[in-house]
């Protein structure tokens, strides 16, 4: 300690050493940051996740998320597979899709509707049967059968359905998803 420096002025010496070190800490900081930030155009926002196929047929698939799917043998020679999806907030409410043979022997060219009737019998019970042409030449014409209202009175499985399910045109996968093609021309509802 100055022993000849006046105590205030001892005091005043101290404090300007204190912000000019803090202040030079923090502009170190400062350029220590930006240094190691990057160029300022590299934040970006968090990027999703890409969708994958949980089960993968040539002209479609169904997504992976957190319903449950299940293959029960077809009852027709027509078909190849009958599909149960079910989620966990549907879970007693399936969506069920009957998928030709054709569908595992080429992509996908076109989503087309090909119609829609809301009291479909089907294995006891009335269903909304939608069917969709994944296919120009005919070979894949999707059959997707949703609960009817009394059953389901919020459309759920229908909905969330097809919002899982998507066209392959191309060997990734990459095509539109039948929910968001076909959503506005079909309504459970009318």
């Amino acid at each position: 300690m100055c022993q000849r420096c006046p105590r205030g002025q001892q005091r005043v010496l101290i404090v300007k050493v204190t912000k000019a070190r803090i202040l030079s800490s923090f502009l170190v900081l400062i350029s220590a940051l930006l240094y190691w930030s990057g160029p300022a155009d590299a934040a970006v926002a968090p990027r999703v996740p890409p969708k994958v196929c949980e089960i993968r047929e040539r002209a479609w698939c169904i997504y992976f998320s957190a319903a449950t799917i299940e293959d029960s043998p077809p009852q027709s020679a027509v078909y190849a597979s009958v599909w149960s999806v079910r989620g966990s907030y549907w879970a007693s409410l399936p969506l069920v899709i009957r998928e030709p043979r054709g569908c595992r022997q080429a992509l996908s060219d076109t989503v087309q509707l090909l119609s829609f009737n809301k009291r479909f019998n089907w294995n006891g019970q009335t269903w909304n049967r939608l069917a969709v042409r994944l296919m120009k030449n005919g070979n894949c014409d999707l059959v997707l059968l949703s609960p009817t209202l009394d059953r389901d009175p919020r459309g759920l499985a229908f909905f969330a359905g097809l919002g899982l399910i998507q066209a392959c045109e191309t060997n990734e996968c990459q095509g539109p998803v039948l929910g968001a093609e076909i959503r506005d021309l079909v309504n459970p509802d009318r």
